[in-house]
């Protein structure tokens, strides 16, 4: 049986028919990495990279490069948001993260610092992410652990769910079309949303503790 045309065959889905969404998976690689980005920031998409994994992967097919895109993507969002709490230090976490949580965190990480950012990297939501990446730069964690550990355990699951995507993905979406086909729109609205606010905020918060940071240095330098 020959292969049937991807594009087309989404195009007959509910779910990939809404304008919105075809629209953004018109940007294909350049897309998805724009969302991998913003899903490893400080106001991530919950799930939002890797459902885009899946559908252009039905999509395009190639999964390992779009998969391989995906990880650069992460890579590129979860270094800035350590280095904005290496940056802002212990108030950037106390911002971003609910007190009750703040002491586990730390705790965990002083333990465990490799497994502390490899285990939440890895596993899907609901496992926060933001507290374990943010107390990595505020507590010290050294940036080539940190990116070893982030970069290793986001190169599995983005693997893992390219592949799985490619195996099983047109069933899945079938599957989802009979539950959002009513709901399309909102959900589509809601991760535009998430990606442009989410996308602001990061650049916004990395910018003012960079100027703070520079501030202060300048604040301890001795007077000639």
């Amino acid at each position: 049986m020959p292969r049937l045309d991807m594009t087309a065959e989404l195009m007959q889905q509910r779910t990939v028919r809404h304008p919105f969404l075809h629209w953004l998976l018109g940007f294909g690689a350049l897309g998805l990495f724009a969302v991998a980005v913003v899903d490893s920031s400080v106001i991530p998409i919950p799930g939002g990279a890797d459902i885009f994994l899946v559908l252009l992967t039905i999509n395009q097919g190639n999964w390992f490069l779009l998969a391989s895109v995906t990880w650069l993507g992460s890579m590129l969002g979860g270094y800035l948001t350590y280095r904005l709490g290496v940056r802002g230090g212990r108030a950037v976490l106390q911002r971003y993260v609910p007190a009750r949580r703040i002491q586990g965190v730390e705790h965990y990480l002083q333990r465990h610092s490799f497994l502390g950012i490899l285990v939440p990297a890895l596993l899907p939501p609901p496992v926060p992410l933001v507290p374990f990446v943010l107390a990595a730069g505020t507590m010290g964690v050294t940036r080539e652990r940190f990116l070893f550990a982030y970069g290793t355990a986001r190169a599995i699951r983005y693997s893992l769910i390219g592949w799985l995507g490619a195996l099983y993905g047109r069933h899945l979406l079938r599957k989802w079309g009979q539950f959002s086909r009513d709901w399309s729109g909102p959900i589509i609205w809601t991760m535009i949303a998430f990606a442009v606010v989410g996308a602001g905020i990061t650049v916004w918060q990395y910018r003012v503790q960079s100027r703070k940071a520079r501030e202060a240095n300048s604040a301890a330098q001795p007077v000639a």
